[in-house]
């Protein structure tokens, strides 16, 4: 990226902490990654365990743990610019950052380190009081924010993968759709439910296409149970 000295804008959440200090126990925001990827970030103040609930660890070891009294806890990573990462709030790539940072002290300078694993232009960040901030920035860039007033979500069951007296695994195609009816995302997708709740998968996907998926599983167990 060409723009340097990158200042954030956060999003206050909950009680103020010291002002002064750029600080508060929670904030939030939306960063462009080094390679164009958006990210909604949400950061805690974690605040060190006590040392009576880790008596198993020695002081010495306790302290090498959670060196710092309050720390960084990076509680939401995920990509706003992807509609099925918004929808799960989850993006594989960055789940793994999901965690507290229990060597960085809660300090303007180490939230701004951890941003620049992000973006290595981020230089400063400001604190603002906008609840809307958020919600007019992935709007204004086309993100899909009010996702289920957008988007349309399908899943259309193909194959039941087994089936026992209480539950059944569907194999299935999940959709999202675009407000203009194209394809956004679509992957295979397996969900378990019990046989109790089959009476509304007809209801939601048809009788005849459910009760075909059963005549098929049940045709493949009979010539496996003959082998």
């Amino acid at each position: 990226m060409e723009n340097k000295n990158i200042i954030i804008k956060f999003v206050k959440m909950g009680m103020e902490i010291d002002e002064n200090k750029g600080l508060n126990h929670r904030i939030r925001t939306i960063i462009e990654t080094d390679d164009n990827k958006y990210l909604f970030i949400e950061i805690l103040q974690g605040h060190r365990m006590s040392k009576n609930y880790v008596q198993s660890l020695s002081t010495k070891e306790y302290l090498q743990k959670y060196p710092n009294e309050n720390y960084i806890v990076l509680d939401s990573c995920f990509r706003v610019d992807v509609p099925e990462d918004y929808y799960k709030n989850y993006s594989k790539d960055f789940a793994k950052l999901q965690k507290g940072y229990y060597e960085l002290d809660y300090t303007k300078e180490n939230i701004i380190k951890l941003l620049q694993q992000f973006n290595k232009n981020i230089s400063d960040y400001i604190l603002i009081d906008d609840g809307d901030y958020i919600d007019n920035f992935t709007k204004e860039h086309g993100f899909y924010r009010l996702y289920d007033l957008k988007l349309t979500h399908t899943y259309e069951p193909i194959k039941i993968m087994w089936q026992d007296a209480t539950q059944t695994k569907f194999k299935g195609l999940y959709t999202c759709w675009n407000y203009n009816k194209t394809i956004q995302y679509s992957e295979y997708m397996e969900n378990t439910i019990y046989n109790n709740q089959i009476e509304r998968l007809k209801e939601l996907y048809g009788v005849d296409t459910i009760n075909i998926l059963q005549k098929e599983y049940n045709k493949k167990m009979d010539i496996f149970r003959k082998v």
